[in-house]
């Protein structure tokens, strides 16, 4: 349960600051067991301005038909200065979900996506306070991102989709849910909205 930053991380496949084509890969199993730490991407897409510049060149990334499971903390990352197509993925549970709050998807940080025809298993986290786990998470992700026709399946998500930013679409997503509901502070929520500037609900 060591935990490891940067380069370092622990990660499947891992695009830094390049456009691409990730498509018909099979990530499993990609954990560190009971660990806490917040790594183990099965396949993460990340771009961020390490010349001091403060916007560098978005890339461009699809990402389709490749199927994860048994990561640790996010089945498939998009994050920074990134524009992603994830389409048609199967996203399985993170295998050590009970020791961190784990995510199916994650689009993140100024990043912009279209997440379409994706199997996304739910997470549950057991953390106290306001720490949840998902299945889909829009964490400051771009004005525009749309998040559609997904299937939510196999999985006890604390939140379903968890919408934190302004512009975003969710649209004719299934969203249902089995198994263990670990979380203690009882979220339960399929699909919940809230604004990055100001967290007031927004829907």
């Amino acid at each position: 349960d060591v935990c490891d930053g940067g380069d370092d991380a622990l990660r499947g496949i891992f695009f830094s600051a390049v456009s691409g084509t990730i498509y018909g890969n099979t990530v499993s199993n990609l954990n560190q067991g009971a660990s806490s730490c917040p790594e183990g991407n099965a396949i993460e897409v990340q771009n961020a301005s390490v010349d001091g510049s403060p916007y560098p060149p978005v890339q461009t990334v699809e990402i389709i038909n490749n199927r994860v499971s048994g990561f640790q903390k996010t089945g498939i990352v998009c994050d920074g200065f990134v524009s992603c197509l994830v389409r048609s993925n199967v996203v399985g549970a993170s295998a050590t979900q009970a020791n961190l709050p784990a995510n199916g998807v994650q689009i993140g940080f100024g990043a912009g996506a279209v997440v379409e025809k994706n199997d996304v298993a739910g997470n549950s986290s057991a953390g106290g306070g306001n720490v949840v786990a998902t299945a889909i998470l829009l964490q400051m992700a771009a004005t525009g991102t749309i998040v559609r026709r997904n299937n939510l399946m196999d999985g006890n998500a604390d939140v379903g989709i968890f919408v934190i930013a302004d512009g975003t679409i969710v649209d004719n997503n299934r969203v249902y849910e089995a198994g263990q509901d670990r979380n203690a502070n009882l979220w339960d929520v399929g699909i919940y909205s809230i604004s990055k500037v100001n967290s007031e609900d927004t829907t």
